[in-house]
């Protein structure tokens, strides 16, 4: 038999071609997918797309990359301390099927910047009642009762400096007539 020594043909050498160049983009797709970088799957899918890889493949990898996007973008979001960002990303992360508890834990966190902002505006007023108000909301939130003692202790420091600096200047006031 002699076919075993003769070349393929053209159409043969192709088919053969694009299935090596399809099984390595494939390859390609797996590891960016094991990587977990949403730029090197979707980088790894067009590659796959234009090597043949079957459809239903890219379109899958496709929508991890989506994952990974998301899920970057929480990291970086919750690493900023933007709580409004952080809403933002955890809406995305939830509509593209992140799993609930990293998606809680990003919320708590924003609850609780925004509980130490209001916090924070509550003492600057040295409104007592509204400082009460805010220290039982950023507890409701989970900061730490150190974090609310110290915002009661500055707000009643800064009560005391806004009375004495009044009765300076109707001290003032009252000697200069």
């Amino acid at each position: 038999d002699t076919s075993a020594s003769q070349p393929l043909p053209k159409a043969d050498k192709k088919k053969a071609s694009a299935s090596k160049a399809a099984a390595a983009a494939a390859t390609r797709l797996a590891a960016a997918i094991r990587e977990g970088n949403a730029a090197a799957v979707e980088e790894a899918c067009s590659a796959a797309e234009a090597a043949g890889v079957d459809a239903d493949k890219v379109d899958a990898a496709r929508i991890k990359a989506v994952m990974f996007a998301v899920q970057e973008e929480l990291r970086a979001a919750r690493k900023s301390e933007d709580p409004a960002w952080i809403d933002q990303a955890c809406r995305r992360a939830r509509d593209a099927g992140v799993d609930a508890p990293e998606i809680e834990a990003a919320r708590a966190e924003s609850r609780k910047l925004y509980a130490r902002a209001d916090l924070a505006a509550a003492v600057q007023c040295a409104d007592m009642e509204i400082v009460e108000e805010a220290c039982q909301l950023a507890k409701e939130a989970g900061l730490a009762e150190a974090e609310l003692s110290k915002a009661r202790s500055d707000a009643k420091a800064a009560r005391s400096r806004e009375e004495s600096a009044k009765e300076a200047a109707k001290e003032a006031a009252t000697a200069s007539h």
